[in-house]
């Protein structure tokens, strides 16, 4: 996967008081899709609002779901959906170190938006995983601050209106490594897209600067 051409015009960096692990990575890029999909209004309401809306319908038979309208048919699609972009995630990151990820709204060939992710973590840290996590747990943490800087510092999120599209998420890997949900496209190359508006977006996971985070993984990738 190549990257855009032109320089990030809107970059967000996120730090946090220490390390991530990978398992805390894979939580904060799958709660920033689900964050992207709302504030870029592919979906009508937050994912959380979707799943409990599809919980308090009554889908117990195939009679039931026949009688469903058509709206609540749609909501159900749409929870599916996002459940299945979140597992792919955490297959992708179960399966091998991950460093980049493109997410293109609109055609691959020609997206309307582009998000560029970047991050750092530590592979021989790992965190203490609860079965049921406390607000007070690091990954919980980070993920509300996630969402606060968010909502505080990237209002060009929702500078311009979009209507629903396609939503693809890209990741670079190495060579020949086969990941479920994920088909290999090695030669595949991020166009810009058409809009005379567009900017390109970039988010950045860790503590390094951001020109730093970037060169050391752009060498990494002429390297592979």
């Amino acid at each position: 996967m190549e990257h855009p051409s032109c320089p990030p015009c809107h970059t967000l960096q996120f730090k946090f008081t220490r390390t991530l692990s990978r398992r805390t990575t894979c939580r904060l890029i799958q709660e920033l899709i689900k964050q992207l999909l709302y504030l870029r209004q592919q979906i009508p309401m937050p994912v959380e609002t979707l799943e409990a809306t599809v919980k308090q319908l009554d889908t117990s038979d195939s009679v039931k779901k026949l009688r469903l309208s058509s709206h609540d048919k749609k909501t159900i699609k749409t929870v599916e959906a996002v459940g299945n972009i979140l597992s792919a995630i955490e297959h992708l990151f179960g399966s091998s170190h991950v460093d980049c990820l493109a997410i293109l709204v609109g055609s691959p060939v020609s997206p309307k938006e582009v998000y560029m992710i970047y991050m750092e973590y530590d592979e021989s840290q790992e965190d203490v995983v609860d079965e049921k996590p406390t607000p007070k747990d690091f990954t919980s943490q980070c993920v509300r601050q996630m969402i606060r800087t968010l909502i505080t510092q990237a209002s060009w999120l929702l500078d311009t209106t979009a209507s629903p599209s396609k939503f693809h998420v890209f990741a670079r890997l190495p060579a020949g490594l086969q990941v479920e949900s994920f088909i290999p496209k090695q030669t595949f190359r991020i166009k810009q897209p058409r809009s005379k508006n567009w900017v390109p977006k970039t988010f950045l996971f860790g503590d390094t600067s951001p020109e730093d985070m970037l060169n050391s993984i752009n060498n990494n990738n002429n390297s592979n």
